[in-house]
Formats: structure tokens, sequence, C-alpha cells
């Protein structure tokens, strides 16, 4: 610029001042990546030089700007806002010849950048894609200076320092204040200079690509090492990839994520920082992440976490508590302690958390068994709650979903590998475990409750076959509705429903309930539904039944057990509450009387059915069946048994 000259020449670029107001000056250019942070660095011979990178030639939109004195490796670090990048030298002392030499942009190593790693030993799977790779230093910790309270730094963006195993970068030129850099994200000032955080020796990365065992192409997560670029023998694995495996176990533990059975390391649980739940960050203060191993002395897949006034962990073969001595706060230099409490293994099923008790699925999936922790039983053969109904599950027939439903009445549900669905009626404070079993025309695939403002709803995916083809349906239960995959109307009285309305069931019979009356049976077509008289309800769906058969009586006397005796039940009494119809020992029950309307639905009674024709059985046992589509509602049952003279 003027008189001022810049030469190139086989060792260094040579700028000459030639007086006055001219200078020596150079400029070149080279692509960037918008949103990328860029280091360039150099070596000054004699005297100081001007570095300014800008977006333009001429230097339009000034990116970075510092003098710099003579010396070896000066750096200056920019964050392109363009695809290209313009840097410019020149001298500033009069009357004297500079040089530069080494002039390079490193390949970015900050967060967003992609980079290619390569290995010297077969190291990579195509599994690997997605994992997070660690790198640190090759030293094994920060290769930078530490930070020094006033301290005169040399006036070099980019500048690194080292405070409490934090790496920072200076982005303002002056001298260090008294406040040493913590923060752990973003930038802040130590009272002098502005530091943005950068690492803490090691960066992360995230692998995009895999190209062989030896190299992948990696997207920066986390600013890597200044000299990463050199080779490092410290690196490490992520926990979790589709080499590792995945948790299958997701809990929050005094305010900790925790992650646990992965299938390289099936019975560690990984528990972030405090109230960091996406932080893993390994450390020794309390709130530092943790990892601990459930030992059992096999290799047995931690399956969930839940807690139900301890906390409990389940793998396919025990089930452990999980605590620290006197119930304190987990820590680093205070791990929780797995005991076991029961050699009755998990299936791979979520338990479920009801009042202070929790259910869930034994390995093999064919018996439900209870925790509770506060009766300190789970090593009592009451746990087991399906003790007494050995023929709802068998190896066939195991359940592979459940769900529960707290309103109105505190009922399992559990989806069959046969699809048939299985209830159990829940109360424990009331001694109430009761099975039943629930069959459709189809199979149960799935099943989850949804809380409602008034009650809970259970819905479930329903396999069915519709006009020869299969088909899926999402349906809900409804205990005013008394067909399955049904369709309701209520409005003004009709006299006529549209084909398509009911179109789902096309090929099936199906029932129809009208204004409270059972109408013929008839099968789905293409043809509307018609009424000989119009109707403000209507229900269309398909026919199910109901079949109870109850226990053998028991009942103690001086002589022994009434098992296998036959005695008379003179008198037996069925309770029901809004039941029209109902049938007892192949005996419909009530029949219409002499004054009841015909043409209208059979009256609902609330009391009680008297049979008085059992005779003498060795059995004692009442079949009770709801063959209409009607509802039937027993609330209890009473029996005298006349054993006779044993």
């Amino acid at each position: 610029m003027g008189a001022g000259t810049f030469t190139a020449s086989a060792g260094a670029g040579l700028l000459t001042h030639a007086g006055g107001a001219d200078i020596g000056a150079g400029q070149t250019s080279f692509p960037t990546t918008i949103g990328l942070v860029y280091t360039v660095t150099f070596d000054v011979g004699v005297g100081s030089v001007d570095a300014q990178v800008g977006t333009g030639p001429g230097l339009a939109d000034l990116l970075a700007s510092a003098t710099y004195t003579t010396g070896t490796g000066k750096s200056m670090v920019f964050t392109a806002t363009s695809s290209t990048a313009y840097i410019y030298f020149a001298n500033v002392t009069a009357g004297t010849a500079h040089t530069i030499d080494n002039v390079s942009c490193n390949k970015p190593l900050h967060t967003g950048a992609q980079v290619t790693l390569t290995a010297n030993q077969d190291t990579w799977l195509p599994g690997h894609v997605g994992a997070f790779w660690k790198i640190s230093d090759k030293a094994g910790s920060p290769a930078e200076d530490a930070w020094k309270a006033s301290e005169a730094l040399p006036t070099q963006l980019g500048l690194r320092r080292v405070y409490n195993g934090h790496v920072y970068e200076m982005t303002s030129v002056g001298t260090t204040g008294t406040r040493p850099p913590v923060h752990l994200r973003g930038t802040a000032s130590d009272g002098g200079n502005d530091w943005v955080y950068i690492n803490d020796g090691w960066g992360y990365v995230e692998i995009l690509a895999y190209s062989s065992a030896r190299s992948v192409t990696a997207i920066v997560r986390q600013h890597l090492p200044k000299n990463a670029t050199s080779g490092t023998s410290y690196w490490a694995e992520g926990a979790f990839s589709g080499v590792q495996g995945y948790p299958r176990a997701i809990a929050f533990i005094q305010q900790r994520t925790a992650l646990a059975g992965a299938s390289r390391q099936p019975a560690r649980i990984d528990m972030s920082e405090t109230a960091g739940f996406e932080s893993f960050r390994a450390g020794i203060l309390a709130d530092s992440a943790i990892s601990l191993e459930v030992d059992s002395g096999l290799v047995n897949a931690i399956l969930w976490m839940e807690k139900a006034g301890v906390w409990f962990v389940a793998t396919n073969g025990a089930v452990y508590t999980l605590a620290t001595s006197q119930d304190t706060p987990i820590a680093p230099d205070n791990l929780p302690n797995a005991d076991e409490i029961n050699a009755y293994g998990s299936a791979d099923i979520q338990p479920l958390k009801i009042g202070g008790k929790l259910l869930y699925v034994q390995r093999g999936g064919k018996r439900v068994r209870e925790l509770d922790y506060q009766a300190d039983n789970s090593n009592d053969v009451r746990s087991d709650r399906t003790v007494l109904a050995r023929h709802v599950t068998s190896d066939s027939a195991t359940i592979t979903q459940w769900c529960y439903q707290q309103d109105p009445n505190q009922t399992v549900w559990a989806v069959r590998s046969d699809g048939v669905m299985l209830a159990l009626t829940y109360f424990p404070e009331q001694d109430v475990i009761a099975w039943s079993r629930h069959v459709t025309d189809g199979a149960f695939e799935s099943v989850a409750t949804i809380p409602t403002s008034t009650s809970d709803q259970t819905w479930v995916i329903v396999r069915r076959t519709i006009n020869g083809q299969t088909v899926r349906y999402i349906e809900y239960f409804d205990a005013t509705v008394n067909t399955d995959c049904a369709l309701t109307y209520r409005g003004t009285p009709v006299t006529s429903i549209a084909a398509s309305s009911f179109s789902h069931l096309m090929g099936k019979e199906v029932q129809v309930v009208a204004s409270g009356g059972k109408l013929s049976p008839f099968t789905v077509s293409t043809d509307d539904l018609s009424f000989s008289r119009a109707h403000a309800f209507v229900e269309i769906g398909l026919k199910f039944d109901s079949d109870c058969l109850t226990v053998r009586p028991e009942i103690r006397t001086n002589e022994g057990s009434t098992q296998g005796i036959k005695a008379a039940n003179p008198v037996t009494t069925v309770r029901v509450i809004s039941t029209p119809t109902i049938r007892i020992n192949d005996q419909d029950y009530p029949t219409r009387g002499n004054r009841d309307y015909m043409d209208t639905g059979p009256p609902y009674i609330t009391g009680d059915i008297t049979i008085t024709t059992l005779g003498h059985t060795t059995t004692k046992q009442l079949r009770i069946q709801r063959v209409e589509p009607f509802p039937a509602k027993v609330i209890g049952l009473f029996a005298t048994i006349d054993t006779g003279d044993l």
C-alpha cells in the first residue's frame, strides 16, 4: 500500500515499510462454513504485524483484529459469517522489513464442525453410527497454561487458559482480572478479559457415518482440544450405542436421571448429576454423576426401576432394593446398596404402582407378584397374586402388556400372548384379588388407560378379520355398552341407520339393541338397517357372553372338610342390581311377568333371585351367565348347604 511492498519467497512472506504513512501488506482468502469457529496460526519475524480477518476484500465486516509481536505459534480465532474469509497482514514499524511464515487455518474443532476420526487399529463397527466418542488431550490433561490473576496477556485472540480443570478461550484482549472463570457454558468475564468455556481437556463427537473399522465421519458436539489433530491415546467410547446397547430401564432417583440395562453393561446403573438430568459429568462433588453395579454374582439384566416406599430394581433373575445407609442422599462417596429381596426375576414389562404396592410380571409371563415394602412380605407366598388362578395363564398364553384402571373399579388389564384380555380386580385392603378372562371376535394386542375428568378410560388395539381382511381397530371399554366394537346412536328418534355407519363390521353378524329391547341379529352388508318404529337409542355390535363358575364352597365340620361330600343346596340366593336378565345353571331369570309390556325391553330389577332347584351334588357350584346384550350385575351369593349326617 503506498510505496510499501509484500514479497513472497520460498521461506517467508516479506513485508516492507517505505516510510511515512506507507506500509507493506498482503491479503488472501479461503472458503469457510458459516457458524463454525476457525483458528488462523502463523509466525512473526522482526517487529510487529497487524492481522485482521473479514468477510470480503478490503476487510468488509471485520471479524477479528489484533497486533502480534515477534514469535512463533501466533493464533487468531474467528467465527465465519460467510462462505469466504479474507485474512490481511501488514507491518507496523516504519522503515523495517518484517516476515510472516507458516500461515495456516486449522480445520475447526469447535462444536458443529465435521471431522474425520482415524484409528491405528480396528476400532469401529457400523453400529457405532449415532454413538458418542470422548477425545482428550494427547497428554491426558489440558495442555494450556493455568489462568492467573492480573496477568498481562499477549494481544492474541484465541489464547487458552485452564482453571480448575476447565479450559477457557480469551475473546477480548487485556490484563486478566481477579475473578477466575468457573462457568461451564457460554462466556463470562474475570473482571478484565472475557472467557468462553471450551471443554475440560476433552471434547465429544457424534459419529455420523462409518467408512471402515479405522475411519469414521463425526460431528463435534463439544469443542475438541486444540492438538487433537495430532492424535491421542486418551479416548473413551460412549456408554450407549448400537454396539453397546441402549438403556431399557429409566427412572428419576433423588433428582437424578437413572439409566440401566444396556446389553453390554446389563447390571450397571448410570445416574446423572443432581438436578442436571442430561449431564453425566463424573466428579467427586456430592452432586456429581455416578455409576454403580447391581452385584448379583450373575449377569442379570436390569429391566425396570420403580419406587414404592423404597426403590426396587428388578432383573430377570431377582428383585433388589436400592438404598443408602440411613436413607441418606446418593453421592459419589455414598453409593446405594442393592440388596436382594427375592429370587423371582421379572419379565421385561414395566410394573404397576398401585397405592403403596407394586405388581410385576414374573419372568416367563405366567405369574403376577406383589411387592409391599411396608408389609415386608416379598419372600412370602402371598406375594404371588396368581396362586389361586393358575388357569388364567399358561406356557402358550403369557402376559405381554398391561395397565391399571384406578377408577371406577381398580382393575388391572393384561394382554395375553394369544389375544385374550385378562382382568384383575384388585382391592388388597379388602382382600379382593379376583381374576377374569375377556375374549372377543379377534385378538387383543395392546392396552392403555387414559384419565378423564371423572374416571379412567381403557383403550385397546384389537386385531379383527373384517370382510376377509385383517384390520386393527382402536377401541375403548364402556360399561354402558353391552356389545363389542359397537356403534351407538343417541338422539332424535330414527327409523333407520345408514349402512356406512357400521361398515367397519362388514360381513359380521351383529346384535342390535334399540330403545332397551333386543332386535333380531343381522349380517352387515351394504343395506341400511331399518326399524318398524322410531328409536332414540340404538346399539349395534358384536355379541359376547359372560360366564362365571363359582369355586366349590368349603365348610369345616367336626368331621373335617366337606370337599367331595354330596350335599344338598336347599336354597341359594343371587343378589343383583339393575339386571334385566341373567342365566343361572341354564335357567333364565327373571322371566317376563304377565303384566310386563311385551313390546319394550325387559324390566331391570334390583334384588334377590332365589334358586331352589340345585338338588344334591358333590360340586355345589353355580354357573352364572350373561347371554343377552344387557347388563348383568351380581353383587352377592348366599347359600344354605345341608351335608346331612356326615
